[in-house]
């Protein structure tokens, strides 16, 4: 926290600007928006190939190119560039894969249950052999177990949510992960500041599972009002071209 007081304060610009890992620590999660930018980008291309077989060779060698760029440059790309190498294989394999009979597996009950048990298997023995990985700043450990754990998480949830029944909350929550997202460290910064400004509690308060979980709440009540305006009010913001009611009214018309 020192070194961020003493900084100067044209810092968190050029952070915005350079858009990577440490360099956003304002709000350090807005490195997965530049990140977003540039596979997006990139994939435009990608996809121009047409060809299935083509664009997986050209995500398996982004894949490994990605980790080597970095590996040997030793230095970061502006806007997480050869991470976007890393981000774009999730990317477009989720492109491939629901263009083919794989996206229909999910659907199939008897192997929900089993494809959850073997994928947590795999997922944990990653962990396991290949510790802690850090996206945002190019901490990925062994490639190989990196992306198996990877795909396996990506797996498990998949086919968690095909067994999670249609509900309020969740369809809530995945429509507003754009505003969720960025917003929910600076809620917790901003809850760890009044503990410790205006009632004095010790800075390590929020460490303690009950402050984390009414830390949890405190942000949801804050970002369900903060999405409802932006939806109504400023939907563009969150890339949208119309509010909240004519959408409705559209879907209406459409049915």
């Amino acid at each position: 926290m020192l070194q961020y007081a003493e900084s100067s304060p044209f810092d968190p610009f050029i952070g915005l600007l350079y858009g990577v890992g440490e360099s956003l620590y304002v709000n350090s999660v807005l490195w997965f928006f530049t990140c977003l930018f540039c596979t997006t980008i990139l994939f435009y291309w990608v996809s121009k190939l047409k060809d299935r077989r083509v664009i997986l060779f050209v995500l398996i060698l982004l894949g490994l190119l990605g980790p080597l760029i970095h590996h040997h440059m030793n230095v970061r790309l502006p806007w997480n560039l050869e991470l976007s190498f890393v981000a774009i294989v999730f990317y477009g394999l989720g492109y491939v894969v629901s263009k083919s009979e794989a996206s229909r597996l999910a659907s199939f009950s008897k192997l929900r249950y089993l494809g959850i048990v073997v994928l947590c298997g795999i997922l944990l023995l990653t962990v396991k052999f290949n510790g802690r990985v850090n996206m945002n700043k190019m901490q990925l450990g062994n490639l190989a177990l990196f992306y198996s754990g990877a795909f396996s998480g990506i797996g498990v949830s998949i086919l968690l949510s095909s067994i999670v029944p249609r509900n309020i909350f969740f369809e809530w929550l995945s429509r507003n992960t754009i505003v969720i997202f960025p917003l929910h460290m600076l809620i917790f910064s901003a809850f760890t500041g009044i503990g410790v400004t205006v009632f004095r509690i010790d800075y390590s308060f929020n460490e303690n599972l009950m402050f984390s979980v009414l830390y949890t709440i405190g942000a949801f009540a804050v970002c369900y009002p903060t999405s409802y305006i932006l939806s109504n009010h400023f939907p563009w913001i969150v890339g949208q071209r119309t509010t909240l009611p004519m959408r409705a009214l559209q879907n209406e018309q459409n049915e």
